[in-house]
């Protein structure tokens, strides 16, 4: 089955985002402001709001690049024809 231009150019965009992901490692940038908010709220001086929104901001954007990427998780409906749970439990063996 021949790909659309749009599948295409989707699939090239898809590839983009995943290559910056890797180059940015927007994971371990995740993570590292995780911990510098828990460090922050665990210390004695606390947070400024102003970094507190800067690292949410910052996160906000991290996560959309990476929805942007991972798929998402549908439910997948199975239809399942069983009699009874020793029938299925046989089946297994």
């Amino acid at each position: 089955m021949a790909r659309s231009r749009v599948d295409e150019n989707r699939e090239k965009l898809r590839q983009a985002a995943r290559d910056k992901i890797k180059s940015e490692k927007v994971i371990s940038q995740l993570i590292e402001n995780a911990e510098k908010l828990q460090t922050g709220a665990e210390s004695d001086e606390g947070l400024s709001s102003n970094q507190i929104g800067a690292y949410k901001a910052a996160n906000e954007i991290h996560f959309k690049l990476l929805s942007k990427v991972l798929p998402d998780v549908k439910a997948i409906e199975a239809e399942v024809n069983i009699s009874s749970h020793e029938s299925a439990l046989d089946e297994l063996k």
